[in-house]
C-alpha cells in the first residue's frame, strides 16, 4: 500500500505496525542518528548489527502507539521504554561501576562525588534507567546529561540526602 506525501514522494503505509516495517519511512531523524557512529543508536546498529526493535522491543506498546497507520501519522511516543536489562546483557552494572570508579563527573557543590554507575540504592533511584543519562538517538554530552538529570532532584547540587528539606 502507498500514499503520496506532502512533497509528492510516494510513502509506504500499512494497516498496522509490525516489527518488520521500515522504521525510517516515518522516523527520519532517528534513522539519521542510527547511521551516525557518534551516537549510541548508530554505534550499536553499525558495529553490533542491532535493528530498531533490538532496543525498542515492546511490541505491544509499539503496536498501540502506532495504532492504525492507514494514511495518518502515528501517535508520538513521549518516551519509548528501553529495558535496562537489555543494556546489561553487554554492559553489566558491576563492570560499569568498576570502569567509572574514578569518575568525577558527578561532583556536587560540597565536593561529594558519586560514581554514575554506582549510585546509592534507595527508592528514588530505583526508577532510573540507562536512558536517563545516555541518549539513544542524540549526540548529547553524557557528562552534561548525567549532571542535568541529577540536578532534577538534587536541585541544590548537593547529593547527600535529607540535607535540603526538613
Amino acid at each position: 500500500m502507498s500514499d503520496t506525501g506532502s512533497d509528492g514522494a510516494e510513502v509506504a503505509t500499512a494497516s498496522a505496525w509490525s516489527a518488520d516495517l521500515d522504521c525510517a519511512a516515518c522516523h527520519g531523524a532517528e534513522a539519521e542518528s542510527a547511521a551516525a557512529a557518534t551516537c549510541a543508536a548508530g554505534f550499536h546498529m553499525t558495529s553490533q548489527d542491532f535493528q530498531c526493535t533490538t532496543c525498542h522491543a515492546d511490541e505491544a506498546g509499539l503496536t498501540e502507539a502506532h495504532g492504525d497507520m492507514t494514511g495518518k501519522a502515528p501517535k508520538k511516543l513521549k518516551k519509548t521504554s528501553v529495558d535496562a536489562a537489555l543494556c546489561e546483557t553487554c554492559h553489566d552494572s558491576a563492570s560499569l561501576a568498576e570502569a567509572t570508579a574514578s569518575s568525577t563527573v558527578l561532583t556536587d557543590d560540597q565536593s561529594t562525588t558519586i560514581n554514575p554507575h554506582d549510585v546509592p540504592e534507595n527508592a528514588e533511584h530505583e526508577a532510573h534507567t540507562c536512558l536517563d543519562c545516555h541518549s539513544g538517538h542524540g549526540e548529547d554530552n553524557v557528562e552534561e546529561t548525567a549532571r542535568d538529570f541529577c540536578v532534577g532532584c538534587h536541585h541544590e547540587n548537593v547529593y547527600e540526602c535529607h540535607t535540603c528539606h526538613e
